[in-house]
């Protein structure tokens, strides 16, 4: 398949009106073509993964083609130069947030990533560092909890970023760290006060919302549930 063909399949899968929509969800809607991501993700698996094809796709203007990219993307093998480009030119949430998740964590290089985007002023590009993080901490099952640690030094570090995708992602990945296991939970709580001892608004926002669900039953009882369960196969 070419550009040309992948376009006219995104086009027969136009939504009349769903482009206003997701502008709704803080999504850069502005060169959206209107396609539901379910949709998107059906096509993804029909073509498997083409890396010469995903590269191309990210060039083009239309906002799924973008996404197409990422979802058609080999995240093992992409060049560093590459990754670049897509965390520079990534002007949306939702792309930040799916190559995170499906392309960027699977690179050999994703733990570094992780820390020096994170550092990057641009708010896009921190997000980028943050969500990579938390893509991390969900996917990478087998690496030791203790190995995340230094990530709720980035928390601490970002809590007073007030701009609104820098602040959702770092509240975002202190729960995740919290939810991870029975390890890590108590810190992630311990973090969450001391955000709520801050002096800046982002950081008390982020803490109280955090505590709000990793002191709550329903996450105390999973993670319970979850440590019963890997003590049984010891």
């Amino acid at each position: 398949m070419d550009i040309p063909q992948l376009r006219q399949r995104l086009l027969e899968l136009v939504e009349p009106g769903f482009a206003d929509r997701i502008g709704h969800f803080g999504i850069d809607n502005s060169t959206a073509l209107g396609i539901r991501t379910p949709l998107l993700k059906a096509l993804a698996k029909e073509l498997g993964k083409q890396p010469a094809l995903s590269a191309q796709a990210w060039n083009e203007p239309e906002h799924e083609m973008k996404l197409m990219a990422i979802l058609l993307g080999e995240g093992k093998t992409m060049e560093r130069e590459e990754l670049e480009k897509w965390v520079r030119e990534s002007y949306s949430w939702d792309l930040v947030d799916q190559a995170c998740g499906r392309v960027y964590q699977r690179h050999p290089n994703a733990w570094d990533l992780a820390f020096e985007w994170a550092r990057r002023e641009p708010e896009m590009e921190r997000r980028a560092g943050l969500v990579l993080m938390i893509a991390i901490t969900i996917h990478h099952k087998k690496r030791p909890d203790e190995t995340l640690l230094p990530f709720f030094e980035e928390v601490r570090t970002y809590a007073c970023d007030d701009r609104n995708f820098v602040k959702k992602a770092n509240n975002w990945l202190l729960r995740t760290l919290g939810k991870r296991s029975l390890t890590l939970n108590p810190i992630a709580i311990e973090v969450s006060r001391e955000l709520v001892a801050m002096d800046c608004k982002a950081a008390r926002w982020t803490g109280m919302d955090a505590l709000r669900e990793l002191e709550g039953e329903a996450v105390q009882e999973r993670l319970r549930k979850q440590a019963e369960r890997r003590q049984k196969k010891k």
